[in-house]
């Protein structure tokens, strides 16, 4: 390929992703990075595989629409640790329970006891939004 088809194939490309929506495009990449896994790990692009990924990121999703809102409603109080709160719970109720079903009360537990006192600190960016008259 010389330079000069090198160009015009980013330009192609620009040109095209200009025209196809932002979410459209991120589809189309979590697609090929789901391939790509599976690609560098035989037997991670599966059904069941998909099935799970969607299932949490649908979760994922639903704290993002309700901090959209919060944002748009521009009221103060502002919080944007959920979905870092909500991940870290999803972590430490996987590495707790490590696949025992008599773990998972303690997991609950422990992450309710975590997501508690993580609310009760103060946020470190806890100022109101000033507008200036």
């Amino acid at each position: 390929m010389t330079p000069a088809t090198s160009t015009r194939a980013t330009r192609d490309l620009s040109a095209l992703a200009r025209r196809l929506p932002a979410s459209l495009i991120a589809l189309l990449l979590a697609i090929a990075l789901f391939f790509l896994g599976g690609i560098l790990a035989p037997g991670f692009a599966n059904v069941d595989q998909a099935v799970n990924i969607a299932r949490l990121a649908a979760f994922l999703g639903i704290i993002a629409a309700g901090q959209t809102l919060v944002i748009i409603s521009g009221s103060e109080g502002i919080d944007l640790s959920a979905g870092a709160l909500v991940t870290l719970g999803a972590i430490l109720a996987y590495r707790i329970a490590d696949g025992s079903d008599s773990m998972i009360p303690v997991a609950i537990l422990i992450v309710l006891a975590v997501g508690v006192k993580q609310l009760r600190q103060p946020a470190a960016l806890n100022k109101p939004y000033e507008r200036g008259e």
